[in-house]
This record gives C-alpha cells, sequence and structure tokens, in this order.
C-alpha cells in the first residue's frame, strides 16, 4: 500500500487483499487492520493481506 490513505477515510473505496475485492466506506487503516462499513455489515481486513486501496467507481463497477 502506497500513498496518502488519510484522503480515503470516509469514502467508497475498493480493497484489493488476497485475490478479493472488498467494497465500502473505509473507516480507518491500522498497524493491524483495515476497517470498512459495507452496505449490510462491517469488513475487517489483517493490513498485512491488503495489496491495494483505492477510490471506488462511482457506477459501482470495480475497477480493475
Amino acid at each position: 500500500m502506497k500513498g496518502d490513505l488519510g484522503s480515503l477515510v470516509g469514502k467508497e473505496v475498493e480493497v484489493l487483499a488476497n485475490s478479493t475485492v472488498y467494497r465500502g466506506r473505509l473507516i480507518e487503516v491500522g498497524l493491524e487492520e483495515v476497517y470498512l462499513k459495507a452496505e449490510t455489515r462491517w469488513i475487517t481486513i489483517m493490513t498485512s493481506a491488503v495489496d491495494e486501496i483505492r477510490e471506488a467507481s462511482p457506477s459501482g463497477v470495480v475497477n480493475r
């Protein structure tokens, strides 16, 4: 992960981790975990598993 993640907090993001794309509102990027609030649940991802965090496309289509 690189870049300014602070600017993504509170925004809809896509998180690529373990060949899976997670989508939700970025709540926090901690030393050990990334916290997302998805439409119907909370998602917690181990920071060590995260390959990329990027702003989600407005159309809802996963960016590739």
